[in-house]
């Protein structure tokens, strides 16, 4: 079970897109099977579950909810573009990887965050940085 992994995407979310995600408490020993904590919360945090996605549909921060040994959700990755992911593995350091077929299979569904900003298919190769800068003109002053 991966408790680094949401960490990880908490200060993701607020480093880059300035969205405070609440700290949920887990126990260590944490079973997505009975306690399916990330389904119980991300509409209530301002995600939307996508009902269709595909490679080509994912926009950098979507956020990919993956079922590792369990059959619900217990590990998440923030897709970056240019099919790769970043995310933090038990036991390691948060990176950036291909979203290779064992990642892509272990999808159990894909959340899109409603202040994240949808990039047009012109600009598949975006940054973080220019997502950011996209939010920030979309946001009024003051």
């Amino acid at each position: 079970v991966c408790l680094g992994c949401f960490e990880n995407v908490r200060d993701l979310y607020r480093i880059n897109f300035g969205i405070e995600l609440t700290a949920y408490a887990r126990p260590k020993d944490w079973d997505a099977d009975k306690i399916d904590i990330i389904g119980r919360t991300y509409e209530r945090e301002g995600f939307v579950k996508l009902e269709e996605w595909s490679l080509a549909t994912l926009n950098p921060g979507d956020l990919l909810c993956m079922a590792i040994g369990t059959a619900k959700a217990n590990h998440m990755a923030v897709y970056v573009g240019n099919n790769e992911i970043v995310h933090h593995k038990i036991d390691s350091f948060s990176n950036v990887e291909t979203l290779r077929d064992f990642w892509r299979k272990s999808i159990c569904y894909v959340l899109r965050h409603k202040d994240v900003p949808i990039v047009t298919v012109e600009k598949q190769n975006v940054s973080i940085m220019e997502l950011l800068d996209a939010r920030n003109r979309l946001q009024p002053e003051g």
